[in-house]
């Protein structure tokens, strides 16, 4: 398995690019079967992720380092 890259270390990318996109077939063994997964309320949350985001309800890397007095590097 490929590892991912450490988004920790900075280098002159915001986002991972495609190519360090997992493949689907990493989902294989997502616990979907497992009954303590309530599949029904992730979708809720990825749902109101969404809607979130849609609504510019969401913070940049500016307001989280204010919120907790984390300085740019």
């Amino acid at each position: 398995m490929r590892e991912r890259p450490d988004l920790g270390v900075p280098d002159d990318r915001d986002e991972p690019s495609a190519e360090d996109d997992w493949p689907v077939d990493d989902l294989d063994d997502w616990p979907f079967d497992d009954l303590s997964v309530d599949v029904a309320r992730l979708r809720e949350s990825l749902m109101e992720s969404e809607a979130d985001i849609a609504a510019g309800r969401t913070f940049g890397e500016d307001e989280i380092r204010a919120r907790y007095g984390v300085p740019r590097k």
